[in-house]
C-alpha cells in the first residue's frame, strides 16, 4: 500500500518540533543556567530562596562533623 504524500509533512514537522523543543530546552546544569541571558534573574530568585529559607527557619547551615567528607555538586 502506498503512503500518501501529505503524511510525510506531519512527520518533518513533528522532527522539527522535537528538536526544537530539545536543543534549547531547560538548562540542565547551574553553570549553563548562569551562562543564559537570564542569569541575573536566576541569581534574584536564589537570593530570595536562600533568604527565605533562613528566615522561616527551615534550614540551617552546621558545621561538618568530624572525620565526614562533603558530599559532591556535579
Amino acid at each position: 500500500r502506498r503512503r500518501l504524500g501529505w503524511l510525510s509533512d506531519y512527520v518533518m514537522e513533528s522532527n522539527v518540533a522535537y528538536y526544537l523543543l530539545t536543543e534549547d530546552g531547560e538548562p540542565s546544569t547551574l553553570q549553563e543556567a548562569l551562562n543564559n541571558l537570564d542569569a541575573s534573574f536566576l541569581k534574584e530568585a536564589m537570593k530570595e530562596e536562600t533568604e527565605a529559607l533562613h528566615k522561616n527557619k527551615t534550614w540551617e547551615l552546621v558545621p561538618l562533623p568530624g572525620g565526614r567528607k562533603p558530599i559532591g555538586n556535579n
